[in-house]
């Protein structure tokens, strides 16, 4: 029987995961909520995963303790790092309000 982990799926945000098997000597998970099969070792999927979470707070309108309660983070955490998402907003928007004609690439 396959066992529960907390990883994160990248495709929905959610710890809903299951251990999968491997490929090429790393562990694969698949998501309970959305069916994904995954494999888990880029860094950059890690801030991906924060993005979803925010996406649900501005998108979706949840709460952030209802956040926490679907994420497992803490709401600490969650304020933490929607703190830098938004900042990087309000910088985005003021460079496109100083400069309209250029785009800005990261």
């Amino acid at each position: 029987m396959p066992t529960t982990s907390k990883t994160r799926c990248p495709n929905c945000g959610f710890l809903d995961t299951i251990k999968w098997g491997t490929r090429s000597g790393h562990q694969r998970y698949k998501c309970q909520n959305c069916n994904t099969l995954f494999t888990p070792r880029r860094k950059d999927v890690s801030m991906r995963n924060r993005f979803v979470w925010f996406k649900w707070w501005i998108i979706h309108k949840q709460t952030i303790s209802e956040i926490s309660k679907l994420s497992g983070y803490s709401t600490r955490q969650l304020h933490r790092w929607f703190d830098v998402f938004t900042r990087q907003l309000l910088l985005d928007s003021q460079k496109r309000k100083l400069c309209p004609h250029r785009t800005f690439v990261q």
